[in-house]
């Protein structure tokens, strides 16, 4: 017996995923019929991608979710080739011909990722991070951003959508967020580039 299975053996822990909760709360946001992004990232958080995925895209009308890694897009996508996925975290640059065989769409998170990005590169398809306050990736400034979608339209990639990263979302005054949204919506604006997606 491995030390991993004798430990499982004396837990008396388990989670219970309640589909139909998970179906209401799918439903209630999307009843503006916006699309959703549905994130799935570490294992669905722990109740298990693979299953909350194939659920949220046959019973919800989820076309879209996002995961950490391309191994876990990769994953989904061998399971559920229907749907939509977007990798959040850096992926490196010797794995994009996977993404583009597999239909995945990864993130540009910053100007220098940009500029080296390979020959290989043709035909990605990505969302571009701005950094309005998280300070983990993402570019800074609206000069950045139009640098970074020139490069990627001069390489042949397609810009899907663009996005940011809340740092204080549970905060109740939602101050920090309100200012990192106006940022983000000014930005936005200010490349003159129509995002199929902004999130």
């Amino acid at each position: 017996m491995s030390m991993q299975e004798s430990f499982n053996m004396f837990r008396k822990t388990w989670i219970d995923i309640d589909f139909d909760a998970l179906e209401f709360n799918l439903k209630h946001f999307r009843r503006d019929n916006k699309e959703l992004i549905f994130v799935v990232k570490a294992n669905g958080y722990g109740h298990g991608d693979l299953k909350v995925s194939k659920f949220a895209y046959q019973h919800c009308d989820i076309n879209w979710i996002a995961v950490s890694s391309l191994d876990e897009a990769y994953h989904i996508h061998k399971h559920v080739p229907e749907l939509n996925i977007l990798v959040l975290g850096y992926t490196d640059y010797q794995y994009i011909p996977i993404a583009i065989e597999n239909n995945i769409t990864l993130i540009i998170p910053s100007l220098e990722y940009a500029q080296n990005l390979p020959e290989t590169s043709h035909g990605l398809h990505v969302h571009i991070k701005v950094d309005t306050g998280m300070n983990r990736l993402g570019c800074k400034t609206a000069n950045e951003l139009q640098e970074i979608i020139n490069i990627l339209l001069s390489k042949g990639v397609f810009i899907d959508g663009i996005f940011s990263h809340f740092a204080c979302s549970d905060q109740k005054d939602g101050d920090m967020s309100k200012k990192q949204y106006n940022q983000f919506k000014e930005m936005v604006i200010s490349s003159n580039y129509n995002f199929p997606m902004v999130h």
